[in-house]
Formats: structure tokens, sequence, C-alpha cells
């Protein structure tokens, strides 16, 4: 008789369940069904989705046409951000893609509707700026320049770049007064490029103020007088000089005064505006630094209200800035002088001394010190 084989159950404990649900039968026709059927499922689903992903038109981030224009890595970008419209990384990969291939348009627009979907980007308005600026729409590029002063209040590039709007527009004023702005936010006024000084004196002359832009170049050379007073920029002052009938370039007249050598600095007697002041002879001051007593009574009020960081032999410090009419040593002395006052109230130049006399005046004349003496001489 033959022997009958032993038809065994599928053991259940092979595949664990999950949450308490036990797995299906796998063994049977019908598992065996639904397991198939569940595969082409996924796969036919999987196709539709890739035929769906590469047929795609990304128009709701930006044209098909500008899509095209753009390296893969800007075109996956824009695809995605399809589903992930206030994803800030692809925001800003499919900007930089854009910006490389000239499509300002498409990032006026992008940022646009960016902001319309996921609210404030101010990560994209320097690029928007730049689209603007570089597709001549200078009102435009103005309006968005206003938003990242608003934004960035202490950068000197916004200011930079609101300067370069409003000089396309014309607005030579404004133009004059940002770059001032700017350029008062430098940490050390002597190490800023002649590019700059140069720019902001031609605004001044373009904003109708000569004896500005030449007092501007005037304070750049005072820095290093033996390596900056060019030919190119004497011409330069000169021509604004006779324009208006400005003041000296220079610093007029001579001193020669005598100090105690052993003392632990150079106190000097000055005049402020007229008001009488000590104050120390700081070779390494980029510029005079007054207290704020001493502003006061000289009724110096700060040029620029966000102030400035100034480099003194006593450190660096966050003081406002502003301008002297005229200081006196001796008898040599100088108009329109750049100076900054001291934020706090509080004396930190010493018993009796209201400030320290840098190179915005010293860097006006031939100075010698040494054997107990200090000697001012016109440069010209």
């Amino acid at each position: 008789m033959a022997e009958t084989q032993k038809i065994c159950p599928p053991h259940r404990g092979v595949i664990p369940s999950r949450d308490g649900i036990a797995p299906s039968d796998l063994g049977s026709g019908t598992g065996r069904l639904l397991v198939i059927a569940g595969v082409m499922t996924v796969v036919l689903a999987a196709s539709a989705g890739l035929m769906v992903y590469l047929s795609w038109k990304p128009k709701d981030a930006i044209s098909p046409e500008a899509v095209e224009h753009l390296d893969r890595k800007g075109q996956l970008a824009a695809r995605r951000l399809v589903g992930e419209p206030c994803n800030r990384t692809l925001r800003g990969e499919l900007v930089t893609s854009l910006m490389e291939h000239a499509e300002y348009g498409a990032i006026v627009g992008f940022s646009e509707r960016t902001e319309a979907k996921c609210g404030p980007n101010e990560e994209l308005l320097a690029a928007v700026f730049t689209a603007q600026l570089r597709s001549s729409d200078f009102v435009a590029a103005e309006r968005t320049a206003d938003q990242l002063v608003l934004e960035y209040p202490a950068d000197p590039d916004v200011f930079g770049w609101r300067t370069e709007a409003r000089e396309k527009r014309g607005n030579f004023a404004g133009a004059y007064a940002d770059m001032r702005t700017a350029l008062s936010f430098f940490p050390d006024p002597s190490d800023v490029a002649l590019s700059v000084y140069y720019k902001l004196a031609r605004l001044a002359a373009k904003a109708g103020h000569p004896c500005e832009a030449v007092v501007t170049l005037r304070d750049y050379i005072a820095f290093d007088q033996e390596n900056r007073r060019t030919q190119q920029l004497t011409t330069l002052m000169r021509g604004w000089q006779s324009e208006a009938s400005c003041a000296p370039l220079s610093g007029t007249g001579s001193a020669l005064l005598r100090f105690d050598p052993n003392a632990a600095g150079i106190v000097v007697s000055v005049k402020i505006n007229g008001v009488p002041a000590r104050m120390v002879v700081d070779t390494g001051a980029t510029r005079t630094t007054l207290s704020k007593q001493l502003a006061s009574r000289a009724g110096i009020e700060p040029s620029v209200p966000l102030g400035a960081i100034v480099g003194t032999a006593l450190g660096v410090t966050w003081l406002p800035g502003g301008r002297a009419d005229r200081i006196s040593l001796g008898g040599a002395s100088l108009s329109d002088v750049p100076v900054f006052i001291q934020n706090s109230a509080e004396r930190s130049f010493g018993d009796g001394v209201d400030g320290l006399l840098g190179l915005s005046f010293l860097g006006n004349f031939h100075v010698r010190i040494g054997g107990g003496a200090i000697e001012l001489r016109p440069t010209q």
C-alpha cells in the first residue's frame, strides 16, 4: 500500500505579525493572486508617477521657456518646488541658476509668487535687486533696496546697492547720502579703497556739493600723504575747488608746541569750532575723537545716526560721526574735519582730556615729533 504523503499547514510563526495582525496565508492560491495584484499596482503607479515627472512643466514655479534655459540642477529645483514651494534651499538653487542664465524677469516673478505662497522671502531680496538693476528697472530696484535697508540697517552693502539704484534714477542727493552712510560703517576708514572715496566725491559733486567732493578726497589722502597724494587726485580736487571757491585743500598755518617727553602721552591745547579743549595727539587714531561733552560745547551733532566704528590707540568703540567746522592747534588750522563723538557720557581719555587728535586733522600737515616738541607745517 502506497505511503500517504502528509501535507502540513504553513507555519505562521515564520513571518512575525505587526501590531497584532496575523499575516495572510501566503501558501494559498488566493494569497498568491493578491500579492501579484499588489505588485502590479505598485509597478503601474511608479510608472505613472515617472511619466508625470518626466512630462511635467513647472508652470507654478517659473515658465517652461525659462526652465529650458537652465542647467540640470536648476531644472530639478524648479520641478521639486511645485511640491515644496517654501523650501528655502531649493529656492536658492533655482534663483542662482536663473541668475547665471540671465533670466532676470523669471527671478522677479518667482520671488513675487513665493512671497504670496510662503510669506516674506528676505533671502531672495538681494537677487531680486540685482535682477531689477540688470534689467534697467531702476524704480523697482530702489524699492527693493529700501526693503533691504529695513532688513539690514547696519550693512554697508545694502546702502551701496541703493546708491546704485538712486544714481541710475538721477537721485544724486539720495545716492550721496547712502554712500556716506556706507562709508561710515567701515571699521577703519584708512583701509577703504580709493574707488569708494572717489565714488563718494563724484556723487557729492553731482549732488551740487563740489566742496564736499574736495573734502572727501582730502580725507582719503590724509591717512597716507606720502603715497596717496597723486597728481590725478590733486587735479580733480583743484577743479572742484575752483568751481565753488572752496576752502584750502589741506591744513594752513604752522605750529610748534613743547610737551613733557617723560609724560605718558602728548597733550595739547586746541580749539574745536573756537571752543578751547585739551586733546591727546594720537597718530594711531584714524579720526579725531571728541568727548560727548566737548562735542556738545562745540555744537557738533552726529551726521550718521547709526554710528560708525573707529579704531584708536585706546581700542575700538562704536561711535556716531560728525564734522567740525574748524580745528586749530597753535597757528595750524583745518576746516571741515571729520570727527567721531564718544557715545557715552564717561570721560575715557583721562583727567582733564577732551579727546584724541587723530589723522583726520594731523594727516593734513607735515608732522614732526621729537625732542619734546611737536611741529606742524603745511603740505603745500
